[in-house]
């Protein structure tokens, strides 16, 4: 299971950068996982790299409103 989320969280992080790089700001993202264990992951590889964006389960997330940005 752990190699599955850090393979999952690789290919967030290339999308997280590429959000990034086409002018969106850290703290415009939000990652939203319904599993503990691969929030806990995710903070721990992405935090410090992007130390502006939410990360957390969807109950974290209760009043937030989410947008999608479509990435070709």
């Amino acid at each position: 299971v752990f190699l599955i989320y850090q393979f999952e969280i690789r290919i967030v992080e290339k999308h997280v950068s590429k959000l990034i790089e086409d002018g969106i700001n850290e703290t415009d993202i939000a990652i939203i996982s319904p599993y503990n264990a691969q929030v806990h992951l995710i903070k721990v590889l992405l935090k410090e790299k992007y130390s502006g964006i939410e990360i957390g389960s969807g109950k974290n997330f209760d009043n937030i409103a989410i947008f999608f940005k479509k990435i070709s």
